[in-house]
């Protein structure tokens, strides 16, 4: 069981009862830990089925699956429980929901229904959308659930603490927000963990037979939990105590998104007697990067104590170099890319590079296109983002639970109907009235002799759909009925003949349909028992990474992203440009501590990217708003080169690799 496993990776499979926190540094072999370990429990006797593996992405729960899997014997039925955080509580919830008031049936939203509902809330509290713009709202009412708190906690926190006239607005909206989600019979994302801690908090029943179900719990990429998921980590282990977590307080860089780096402090507390194994030997990087890596790191004063080592031979030195501009930075970057591919034979695809914020790219994109070199922006625009795919799914949502306001409204006149904008504003004005869904009130408008005949038609028609297909995508194929609603009832090609006049457009948005189409015939040939919730509920937990256009992870192309979304992945030649003062570290964090260590841990996951050639660029003016601006050499550079720097520029001082030139980057 131990083969191919160093000491502590040894130490970390072998310890089988009791609380165990699993430090993996960087390119460590943490998976291999997690899915050995996993394999080890099932030989030692514990039952699969008593196993629970929680992780943040479907495509790492798939692969942990199947590699534990592959190192058991051939032909075991074991099937260890391993998902996402969000699909273990959806699991729980479709069980246990009722006891919280909301219908087993609940649907999972998506980012545009947030914003109608958000638009809606903020409208009826007669708030200044310019005020308290949609994104702001949302992002101020995803922090409050993260730390567990509904709209009356938010609200007597908010006025506790004196916070601003416009906190104190957000957490009134919060309320009403709150309000048309239950009453669509919808979670959010943030609401799939709240509702859960809210159900283990509140009903003790449930808590109980959650935490007989399993022995051992298993958790993956544990720095990245917020405070909720904390909570639910605790309360399931609570009673056996058998709880592992594996991951590394120096690439802990989502504090933005309320990951709670003292969640790894917490769990010591909460769990005395916790073991600690340090997993030190990396096996991606060579030691000259490491280097870097364990000098920059070694700033952050809030962090367990480790040290990265190599298990490969030195490469090439890592170089910093310095720009006039940051045109001069994309061309001699772009330029030095090109050379090493031909020079040492490598492909497209070996290459990143990596930039702290969405601006920075457009130049790298611009070189890159003007060499004819292929390139794939990671972070841009998503497939289930594109108009087309909405509006399909939209009405597939609708289908599913018709009190789904914002998918309604987003079809009601898709293709035109005869219920334009000020039809429907009369008609949501009317539900309002009696307190009822939209869709409720919609049979007694197709009757009204009221109302224009061309609105009671369309009304009519809307309806018809509705309820033909909820009838046809519980029986038969999905996909089939699926392609039949757009086709037949739908005509929705001729919708987007009337949206385009490119013939172009309307044959790519109809081909982006079609692969929607093909991932629902997918969807039903994984699943024994598919239904259309079902795959509704698969489409909404898909992680962000695993929703973009499969075709762009097959291409030989350079890779251009944000530090952020690199996490996870390696290169063989990694560039970090803009390596300044208000973009590495950024300057909304410049002046906090705690926001340079975040910034630090940021870069560190940057330079742990690399595995045989690193190179770090800045520029010595910047276009700010039209005008080149001064710049300053970022914090980091002299903590990973470990000099003294008094000055903008890096200096020399007898290293080759910290050389300071405006001329193209060259090998040294």
């Amino acid at each position: 069981m131990s083969q191919g496993l160093n000491r502590a990776q040894q130490e970390a499979v072998a310890t089988l009862s009791g609380p165990m926190m699993v430090l993996a540094a960087a390119g460590t072999g943490k998976t291999r830990v997690i899915t050995y370990r996993i394999a080890n429990l099932i030989r030692n006797g514990i039952r699969p089925d008593r196993i629970l593996a929680v992780t943040f992405t479907n495509k790492a729960a798939r692969e942990m699956k199947e590699r534990a899997l592959k190192l058991l014997a051939k032909g075991s039925d074991a099937t260890p429980v391993i998902g996402t955080f969000h699909s273990i509580c959806v699991r729980i919830l479709r069980e246990e929901i009722g006891a919280l008031g909301y219908p087993t049936s609940f649907s999972i939203s998506d980012r545009s229904a947030q914003e109608t509902y958000a638009r809606k809330a903020i409208r009826e509290c007669r708030i200044d959308p310019k005020e308290l713009p949609t994104g702001d709202f949302l992002s101020q009412v995803s922090q409050w659930k993260n730390a567990g708190l509904r709209a009356e906690a938010a609200l007597k926190e908010a006025r506790a603490r004196g916070f601003d006239e416009r906190t104190l607005q957000c957490a009134k909206a919060y309320s009403l927000y709150e309000q048309s989600f239950k009453s669509a019979g919808m979670l959010d994302f943030d609401d799939l963990l709240l509702c859960t801690d809210e159900l283990f908090t509140d009903h003790k029943d449930a808590l109980i037979r959650h935490q007989e179900r399993f022995d051992h719990l298993l958790v993956d990429e544990y720095q990245d939990t917020n405070t909720v998921q904390y909570l639910i980590l605790r309360r399931l282990a609570a009673r056996h105590r058998n709880i592992c977590v594996v991951g590394d307080d120096d690439q802990s860089i989502y504090g933005w998104r309320g990951a709670e780096i003292n969640n790894l402090k917490r769990l010591e507390k909460d769990f005395p007697g916790t073991k600690i194994v340090r997993l030190e030997e990396n096996y991606r990087s060579c030691p000259n990067i490491l280097r870097l890596a364990n000098q920059l790191i070694r700033h952050n004063r809030s962090r367990y104590d480790k040290q990265l080592r190599s298990t490969r031979i030195p490469t090439d030195e890592p170089r910093f170099r310095k720009f006039d501009d940051e045109s001069e930075e994309a061309a001699a970057v772009v330029a030095d890319l090109a050379s090493t591919m031909v020079k040492e034979k490598m492909t497209y695809r070996d290459f990143a590079i990596l930039f702290r914020t969405n601006e920075q790219p457009r130049l790298f994109e611009q070189e890159l296109r003007t060499r004819n070199i292929p390139y794939v922006l990671v972070g841009g625009y998503s497939f289930f983002d594109r108009r087309e795919i909405r509006d399909v799914m939209s009405f597939l949502k609708m289908i599913d639970n018709p009190a789904d306001e914002a998918s309604l409204l987003r079809i009601v006149n898709v293709p035109p109907r005869g219920l334009g904008s000020t039809v429907v504003d009369r008609l949501v004005a009317r539900a309002s009235e009696l307190g009822e869904p939209l869709w409720n009130i919609l049979p007694s408008i197709a009757q009204d002799n009221v109302q224009p005949p061309r609105v009671r038609a369309g009304v009519e028609r809307l309806l018809q759909i509705g309820q033909t297909y909820q009838r046809r995508l519980s029986t038969g194929s999905i996909a089939e009925g699926v392609r039949e609603l757009l086709e037949n009832d739908v005509n929705y090609r001729v919708e987007l003949a009337r949206q385009y006049d490119e013939p172009e457009d309307q044959n790519a948005r109809w081909d982006s349909v079609g692969e929607l189409i093909n991932m629902i015939s997918q969807y039903e040939e994984r699943e024994s028992k598919p239904t259309l919730r079902g795959f509704l509920e698969n489409a909404a937990l898909a992680g962000e990474e695993e929703r973009k256009d499969s075709k762009e992870e097959s291409k030989n192309a350079v890779t251009l992203m944000t530090m952020h979304s690199a996490k996870g992945l390696e290169f063989r030649h990694v560039y970090m440009v803009g390596m300044e003062m208000g973009i590495l570290p950024h300057e909304r964090s410049i002046n906090s501590p705690s926001g340079i260590e975040e910034e630090r841990r940021l870069a560190y996951v940057g330079v742990t990217r690399a595995r045989d050639r690193l190179t770090l660029t800045r520029a010595s003016k910047r276009r700010k708003f039209g005008k080149p601006r001064s710049t300053e050499p970022s914090i980091f550079l002299p903590e990973m080169f470990g000099q003294v720097q008094p000055t903008p520029s890096v200096r020399r001082e007898n290293r080759s690799d910290l050389e300071s030139t405006s001329s193209p980057i060259r090998s040294p």
